[in-house]
């Protein structure tokens, strides 16, 4: 993300991290990595949710024979 908060870097990414060749965008994405916001943390959350929801549905059923 640029500073102007809309755009993106037209560097070409490459790499682990998928940083372009700028310092400073590599670190903008170790930040997002390690840092998620409060909104991320709350995705992550329902993401786990919804996957555990999804495994108790298959394995209740098996495991009570219905």
């Amino acid at each position: 993300m640029n500073r102007d908060g809309r755009t993106y870097c037209r560097n070409n990414a490459y790499g682990v991290l998928m940083g372009c060749r700028n310092r400073q965008h590599r670190w903008q994405k170790i930040k997002m990595i390690v840092f998620p916001t409060a909104k991320e943390k709350f995705n992550g959350f329902l993401a786990v949710a919804g996957l555990a929801s999804a495994i108790a549905a298959v394995i209740v059923p098996v495991m009570t024979g219905g």
